[in-house]
C-alpha cells in the first residue's frame, strides 16, 4: 500500500510542478505538495520507531522544502553566491552532497556516518559539475528534468538494479523500486533548478535536445569523479568499502 501511494506522489509531483511559478506561491498545488510532504514526514516517522529507519525518504523531502516550500527564505540566503560558476558549483555540491547524510542515517549502526560522507563526495563533485555546467547554459522544464534524473537513477541505482529487474521480468519489483527512485534522482535534478527556477529561465537558451545530452552526463560524469576520488582515498589508505543497502 505505501509503496502505491509514493507512486501516486510522483503524478502529483508532475501535476503540482509542470507550473512551478504557481507552486511557488500560495495556491492548491503549493497546498498539495505541502500535504505530500507531510505525508513522507509521517512515513519516516513511523519507520524511525521500528527495527529499520527510512530517513532516505528525505532525499524527497528535502529538495521540495528548499526549491518549493521555503524557497524565498532559501534565496535569500544563498543567490549571492551564484555569480559566477565556481560559487554556483559550490553551492550545488553542499546542497547536493547534504542530502547524502539521509542515507548515511539509515545504515549508520553499519556504516559510520563520518566515513559514508567522504566516500561519496567524488560522486557529488561530478554531479554538481554537470547541473552547473548544464542548467546555466540551457533552459529546461521540470517535466524534462525530473524524468531525465528519474531514467538516470532507474539505470544506475543499486548497481544497475532497475536494470536487471526488467531483464529478469520483474516487473511488480521495478514498479515498486521505481516509485522511490524516480523522485529521489529526479529532485537530484529538478531540486536546483526549482530555487533558481527565475535566473535560470531569464537567461538559459531553450534546447530540446539537450535532454539526451544531460541524461549521459549523468550517467557518466559522477561515476568518473567517484572512481577518481576513490582511487585517491584508497592510496591515502582510506577504507572506500560501499555499502549497498
Amino acid at each position: 500500500m505505501f509503496y502505491g501511494l509514493f507512486g501516486v506522489a510522483v503524478l502529483i509531483f508532475y501535476w503540482t510542478l509542470s507550473q512551478p511559478e504557481r507552486a511557488f506561491t500560495r495556491g492548491l498545488r503549493r497546498s498539495v505538495l505541502w500535504l505530500v510532504v507531510s505525508g513522507y514526514m509521517l512515513f519516516i516517522l513511523l519507520a524511525a520507531t521500528g527495527t529499520q529507519p527510512f530517513y532516505s525518504l528525505l532525499f524527497i523531502v528535502y529538495p521540495l522544502l528548499y526549491g518549493v516550500l521555503l524557497r524565498q527564505p532559501v534565496r535569500a540566503l544563498l543567490l549571492r553566491f551564484v555569480r559566477t560558476f565556481a560559487g554556483r558549483f559550490v553551492l550545488l555540491f553542499i546542497l547536493l552532497w547534504f542530502s547524502e547524510l539521509f542515507a548515511a542515517l539509515d545504515i549508520a549502526d553499519r556504516d559510520p556516518i563520518g566515513r559514508h560522507m567522504i566516500v561519496y563526495i567524488g560522486f557529488y563533485v561530478g554531479l554538481a559539475a554537470v547541473l552547473t555546467f548544464f542548467l546555466w547554459r540551457w533552459r529546461f522544464g521540470f517535466i524534462g528534468l525530473f524524468t531525465t534524473g528519474g531514467l538516470w537513477g532507474l539505470l544506475v541505482e543499486r548497481q544497475f538494479a532497475g536494470v536487471n529487474m526488467l531483464l529478469s521480468g520483474d516487473i511488480p519489483g521495478f514498479l515498486t523500486f521505481a516509485t522511490v527512485i524516480i523522485p529521489v534522482y529526479g529532485f537530484y535534478v529538478a531540486g536546483p533548478w526549482l530555487m533558481f527556477y527565475e535566473e535560470l529561465q531569464a537567461h538559459c537558451r531553450p534546447q530540446n535536445r539537450v535532454y539526451f545530452l544531460l541524461f549521459l552526463a549523468l550517467a557518466i560524469i559522477p561515476l568518473i569523479t567517484w572512481f577518481i576520488a576513490t582511487f585517491i582515498l584508497n592510496a591515502l589508505g582510506f577504507d572506500t568499502t560501499v555499502l549497498v543497502v
